[in-house]
């Protein structure tokens, strides 16, 4: 089995935070927007060392379940609550279902579920309840699905679903996806999805769809797909603008899908990327405070993402991680140069994202426009005093940015600077008349005689090759 030295992490969304929770390591982070972190504890967390847990947002609390403790060696049936992530209480060490690690948790219907993973006796598939954490249900030891680790699981449309995971030999990975009101009766959704077969993967519902993302199935994977029942399956895309990994966390939080760390063949990586579409990917934050892991886990919390523990390149961490909520402003429409004549309307928009209020100033030629404070600024009627460079300063509680400059050019208006002269010619001879003109080209000309458009007469010059008593009269040039 390759990458025997990354574990799964946990994660989860609670109190409208994302949290990220050891794997290999008993820290906590939390985040509500995925670029600014805020560690909230670390080597005082009472939790042990672990890898392959389980976390879940559950009864106003932040859960801890069970894992494989890494210092001495043992697989782990412990659970353990915060109701804000530093101080930790010991709910039970040694909950009914058997110590195992690769499970999966989550909150459903009023109640806190465990399922599958691997203990010393090898894989399971059994699905255990508990609404206090300490008093535990097992509500079947042997679901349809077979016995696994390394899947995926997710509440969606009222339903615990389990996604694909590792079965060992020789079915190896499995893409199946199965679900259940009761965690009793299981029913079998597809037994081949439209995803490869892989584990390491992670499924999260958001925007009325079920998502599986990135994973492993020989190689690491960075397609991302989605289901609107978790039979008929559509790639959002095959390639991510995330490298490919496996042992990442995903979140569906504040309108947007979330992944966070994990490893692939560039390394560990602590990058925080987010799609409201799944197709397309923001990178977040570069640097996000904590070090580079796989293993953590991840939960939504007190409106803040949370990240807690991991393994990073130099061992298993504690650190304890989260956002506080507030994103500064990030330009995603910038303005564009205008060019218009005079007299006619120019305007100037500039679209931002950001914690609210965000407030927005105009600036001429590096001075601030009075009254420009919106994300649109217009001219109505545009002079050649309008001109010049404009840029948009926009502002919130948590930073600044400044727009490109622009250019707003007004065209010069045709100017005569050298009118037509008036000719007397013997009838039969050449009659020339000339109008040279200065502005902003392209010029556009038409020639009059006594007020009357002369049909084909559109150029600076006009010419009569043979002039007749009848071509007597009053020219004109309008520009």
């Amino acid at each position: 089995m390759p990458h025997k030295d990354v574990f799964p992490y946990g994660m989860s969304v609670f109190q409208n935070n994302l949290w990220v929770l050891g794997g290999g390591s008993y820290d906590i982070w939390k985040s509500s927007n995925g670029i600014s972190w805020t560690q909230v504890s670390g080597s005082s967390t009472t939790w042990s060392k672990r890898r392959s847990h389980a976390t879940s947002s559950f009864d106003h609390s932040l859960w801890v379940l069970g894992g494989y403790d890494t210092s001495s060696a043992r697989y782990l049936s412990d659970v353990w609550r915060s109701s804000e992530g530093a101080i930790w209480t010991c709910v039970t060490s040694k909950a009914p279902w058997t110590a195992r690690e690769g499970h999966t948790a989550a909150a459903h219907r009023e109640k806190l579920w465990v399922m599958g993973g691997i203990a010393a006796s090898g894989y399971s598939n059994d699905v255990w309840w508990s609404v206090d954490g300490n008093t535990w249900t097992l509500a079947t030891s042997d679901a349809r699905w077979t016995p696994r680790t390394n899947h995926a699981t997710a509440v969606f449309n009222n339903k615990l679903w389990v996604l694909g995971g590792y079965t060992g030999m020789p079915s190896l990975y499995k893409n199946d996806v199965w679900c259940s009101e009761d965690g009793t009766t299981w029913l079998q959704i597809s037994e081949n999805a439209g995803w490869s077969p892989r584990k390491g993967h992670a499924a999260v519902a958001y925007d009325n769809k079920l998502w599986v993302i990135g994973g492993y199935d020989g190689s690491y994977k960075n397609d991302v797909w989605w289901s609107p029942n978790g039979a008929t399956w559509t790639k959002a895309t095959s390639t991510a603008q995330w490298t490919a990994r496996l042992e990442h966390t995903a979140a569906a939080h504040r309108g947007r899908l979330w992944l966070m760390g994990g490893q692939g063949s560039a390394g560990i990586s602590n990058e925080t990327w987010w799609s409201s579409d799944g197709a397309t990917w923001t990178l977040a934050s570069i640097y996000t405070g904590w070090s580079k892991r796989s293993e953590h886990t991840t939960a939504v919390f007190d409106d803040k993402l949370w990240i807690l523990g991991g393994a990073t390149s130099n061992g298993y961490v504690n650190d304890t991680w989260y956002w506080s909520g507030h994103e500064p402003p990030l330009i995603t429409e910038q303005p564009k140069s205008l060019t218009v004549n005079p007299g006619e309307s120019a305007s100037f928009h500039v679209a931002a994202q950001g914690t609210e209020p965000l407030s927005y100033e105009w600036s001429k030629d590096g001075c601030l426009v009075p009254g420009a404070t919106l994300s649109m600024y217009i001219i109505a009627s545009a002079l050649n005093a309008y001109e010049g460079v404009y840029a948009c300063y926009i502002r919130n509680p948590v930073g600044n940015t400044a727009s490109n400059p622009v250019l707003l050019i007004v065209n010069d208006p045709p100017l005569i600077t050298s009118q037509p002269k008036s000719q007397t010619v013997s009838e039969g001879q050449v009659a020339k008349f000339n109008v040279t003109v200065s502005g902003a080209t392209p010029f556009y000309y038409q020639w009059h005689k006594d007020g009357i458009c002369i049909w084909g007469a559109t150029q600076s010059s006009y010419s009569i090759a043979s002039a007749l008593k009848s071509y007597e009269g009053a020219y004109s040039c309008y520009v």
